[in-house]
């Protein structure tokens, strides 16, 4: 919902002056208690407070250059209407998008229900976040453009925290690292993340083990482009229990069970795995192994030559 200009004025003048936490550049070892995600996209402050008469949800966008607000919206969202007492709850954080819709990354609280939250550490503002979240806040989408809150991925160890970066479902601008009972600077290590990259591909099986042909289309052919990376035993279990018939991989209790007769007579080579077989699967880019690895079926199309080619070495 926009605002005129003169509404807009007139909210900002009874948006109390606050000053943004101070960040700085990480470019040694950091210590510190914990390590947060911060997002690629805007920053924000979102304030409940009640203007003529309606308790409302207020996006004011920041423009750090110049340390001002260049524009307020109204954010339609689910809240108790509690967070509007006093002066109301201003929270601070980054907007960004997962498949076309918004959310807002809660990184720092100033008010909370009325009360000037601007003195205490991490600690406690971390506690009144997701206070406010469990309580105050329901993550319920009642239109197309609103935006859900919620609170960054926070983990004591920086490694753990850029294991799982790889895969989420958003951009990361930055770790963030803070102390939680001093208040010092907030601490920003830029990570580079590679993002991971997908395709579609028709696949068929061989007679040996883990060995599976990929396929993409070449105008309106399908050409063979090479054999799918199977790195790991869950993956060859996957593949298996689409493409073969290996008892063991539904029950390991069989491992000692005998073959039947009519198993034990047939010497084929192909008696376990069917070569007609084709599925459409999802692949991702293992640039290690300059091949594709599968992860799940597929109802889309296949990729085209195009697309794939370039991944080649």
């Amino acid at each position: 919902m926009k605002l005129s200009l003169s509404e807009q004025t007139n909210i900002l003048a009874h948006f109390p002056k606050l000053e943004l936490s101070y960040e700085k550049k990480s470019h040694n070892k950091v210590h510190s208690d914990i390590c947060l995600t911060i997002p690629k996209g805007k920053k924000y402050f979102a304030w409940f407070k009640t203007y003529k008469g309606n308790n409302l949800c207020f996006l004011l966008e920041i423009d750090r250059r110049y340390n001002s607000i260049e524009n307020i919206l109204v954010n339609v969202c689910c809240f108790d209407n509690s967070l509007c007492s006093g002066i109301g709850t201003i929270l601070y954080g980054t907007i960004f998008s997962i498949a076309k819709k918004k959310f807002f990354n809660i990184e720092n609280i100033y008010f909370s229900r009325g009360y000037n939250l601007l003195h205490l550490n991490q600690n406690k503002k971390l506690r009144e976040i997701y206070d406010v979240m469990n309580k105050h806040i329901k993550q319920v989408t009642y239109l197309k453009n609103s935006i859900n809150f919620g609170v960054p991925i926070i983990k004591k160890n920086v490694y753990e925290l850029k294991k799982i970066l790889p895969s989420l479902p958003y951009d990361i601008y930055c770790i963030q690292h803070r102390t939680l009972c001093i208040n010092k600077p907030f601490l920003n290590e830029h990570v580079k993340i590679e993002s991971k990259i997908y395709k579609i591909f028709l696949l068929r099986a061989t007679i040996i083990d883990d060995i599976y042909e990929l396929y993409f289309k070449n105008g309106e052919n399908l050409e063979k482009y090479k054999v799918a990376c199977i790195p790991n035993y869950k993956t060859s279990v996957m593949m298996n229990s689409l493409f073969r018939t290996i008892k063991e991989n539904k029950n390991l209790d069989l491992l000692e069970e005998s073959d039947d007769d009519e198993e034990f007579e047939n010497t084929s080579l192909d008696k376990f795995v069917n070569l007609e077989k084709e599925i459409k699967m999802k692949c991702v880019f293992i640039k290690k192994f300059d091949s594709w690895c599968p992860i799940e079926i597929s109802t889309d199309k296949i990729s085209p030559r195009r697309e794939i080619i370039c991944y080649k070495k």
